[in-house]
């Protein structure tokens, strides 16, 4: 397909193809929009533009259709869009060009967040409802009051008609109608999604030409391509019949990062291993449309690849792009389903599934809100990888188990040391010593990593993945650094020097007393000496002859027994006593 082809695909031409039609298929989309051949007038006009794709505008019919319950008669229907036009001339300008479409009861009547499932005849009956003519864009809002509330709320989708795709559902509120026109203006911004050529590939980022990317918006707020702006990349494909086919890459979006001029380089976000590929069999172009948040459930249902099973169980975490922080975003029901409410994320989301709350076994992009129909999303369940991942979670319960049980020990045992209470610190040692050595959870660790080796080669299914590998490095690791015997042998080391230190202690505590013991024998007979010595000195001096050495004193004879009866006293008598 040559490059003004792919112009006219973009600009004008309406594809034979579904709505949200992909290079995978997906359940209910086959039954949405019939095809119809291209506007030959249409498609020569704008081959033949001598505007470049990035100068062109977007024409743009906006439907818009109000409710009774809204109480926005014909004039406040007239008032409000006059005064949204003057918003969107001052805040955007140029790149839109917008025509209002009369008040039309079929647009009315459309159910615009069910669009997905519609079937043909509803299908027929949205083309002819909105008649999108030589627009670009079809913007179709309800206008509507809140049950049991005040205010109004605007809702409604936007068409592209060159690919013939229904934008995400979107949905805004406003409290009072005087702010009804800046509201809408939001809401307009919020339906908008610009078109854009794949134009190649430099230095890993995908090169873009948006429409309209060269004209300057009347403010920032409309600017038709900014950083941080998402596409979803499509392929033209070129049939035999001379029609053009439109599919949807699947699970592959586009993030700007920079703008420069009418090229803006994009960071390719994708569940592909290449999304972009040149290797097709038909004549083909890629192309891109913008893409934002809608305000509709995000519907998942995982089922495996060959059995078709449901994906029961099955934890769903997801990381904003950019960013690299995670979050649960909940766990799959029996039948494989997970339900995201509208508004879980107000960017591009890349989700993962996890198997055994460990292992990714499945990752892709998603846009919340992107569409209300369930995609069945089939995932390797990876049976073998989970088992022995889990087999490695226990060892690592009962390591994690062990290194806190070996703490508390190790602070007993400085306890006891710091006490110098041998004996408990002896007891603690021997208890320390009853747990499971390292050596056996060493080898076990080695031995699940060899079976895992040799059923990997012989199934050739995925078992060491890469999780799993950190899973085995990170338990080794544990072992090595917390589980080390070094503590427990200076702990034994300072047992034998503190009993070494004890006895010791005893030796000289006993050679102290005996020397005090022999010290305080020797003092006393030195005293008894000295006082022996002074007594004889004592006894010379009084005798006057201090050069004769006194005799030895003898005994005192013992004293005879006390008469039991006095003696009878002699008579009184007159005559002297006369002595003989």
């Amino acid at each position: 397909m040559n490059r003004s082809h792919a112009l006219a695909a973009i600009a004008w031409i309406a594809f034979t193809v579904p709505l949200f039609a992909e290079e995978s298929p997906r359940p209910a989309s086959a039954k949405n929009l019939p095809a119809r051949p291209a506007p030959e007038s249409v498609a020569s006009e704008s081959t033949t533009a001598a505007e470049p794709i990035e100068r062109q505008p977007y024409r743009i019919i906006f439907h818009l259709a109000c409710h009774p319950s809204s109480r926005i008669d014909s004039a406040r229907r007239t008032e409000l869009l006059r005064e949204w036009q003057v918003m969107a001339r001052r805040f955007v300008g140029r790149p839109w060009s917008v025509t209002i479409a009369p008040p039309s009861g079929r647009v009315l009547d459309l159910d615009l967040e069910g669009l997905e499932k519609a079937t043909p005849a509803q299908a027929s009956a949205f083309e002819k409802a909105v008649d999108a003519g030589s627009y670009d864009k079809v913007w179709v809002v309800h206008a509507d009051r809140p049950r049991g509330e005040s205010g109004l709320v605007f809702s409604g989708r936007e068409y592209d008609t060159a690919t013939r795709r229904l934008g995400p559902f979107q949905r805004r509120s406003v409290e009072v109608l005087a702010d009804a026109p800046r509201a809408l203006l939001s809401f307009t911004l919020d339906l908008f999604s610009p078109t854009a050529l794949i134009e190649g590939k430099d230095a890993g980022k995908v090169l873009l030409k948006v429409r309209g990317s060269a004209i300057e918006p009347a403010s920032p707020i409309g600017r038709v391509v900014s950083e941080g702006t998402i596409f979803q990349p499509l392929r033209l494909i070129s049939t035999k019949t001379g029609t053009i086919v439109v599919k949807i890459i699947p699970w592959s979006y586009l993030r700007v990062e920079s703008v420069d001029g009418a090229l803006c380089r994009c960071a390719s976000i994708s569940g592909l291993n290449d999304p972009l590929s040149q290797s097709y069999i038909q004549p083909n172009t890629l192309a891109a449309v913008g893409i934002k948040p809608g305000n509709v459930p995000l519907r998942l249902r995982f089922v495996t690849f060959k059995e078709k099973l449901p994906g029961a169980g099955l934890t769903l975490i997801g990381r904003m792009v950019p960013g690299t922080a995670t979050r649960e975003l909940g766990m799959t029901d029996r039948s494989g389903r997970i339900v995201l409410p509208a508004g879980f994320a107000d960017g591009l989301v890349v989700v993962r599934l996890l198997a055994g709350n460990l292992e990714p076994v499945r990752e892709f992009p998603v846009m919340p809100g992107e569409s209300a129909e369930e995609r069945t999303i089939p995932f390797d369940p990876h049976h073998q990888c989970v088992a022995v991942e889990a087999e490695v979670d226990s060892i690592r319960d009962e390591v994690v188990d062990l290194i806190a049980l070996r703490a508390r020990l190790e602070a007993r045992m400085k306890a006891r040391l710091e006490g110098e209470d041998w004996d408990g610190l002896e007891e603690t040692i021997r208890e320390f010593d009853r747990l499971t050595p390292r050596d056996q959870y060493a080898k076990r660790l080695a031995e699940l990593k060899e079976k895992a080796a040799r059923d990997q080669a012989e199934t050739r299914a995925p078992i060491l993945t890469r999780t799993a590998q950190m899973q085995f490095n990170e338990v080794q690791a544990m072992i090595d650094r917390y589980l080390d015997d070094e503590t427990a042998r200076a702990y034994r080391k300072a047992l034998q020097d503190g009993r070494a230190e004890k006895d010791a202690k005893a030796k000289a505590q006993i050679a102290a007393a005996a020397a005090r013991a022999e010290a305080l024998r020797k003092a006393a007979l030195r005293e008894a000496t000295e006082k022996a010595a002074a007594d004889r000195k004592a006894a010379e001096k009084a005798q006057g002859n201090p050069t004769t050495p006194a005799p030895p004193a003898t005994p005192a004879p013992p004293r005879s027994p006390a008469p039991t009866a006095p003696a009878p006293a002699p008579p009184k008598s007159d005559e002297p006593v006369i002595p003989f």
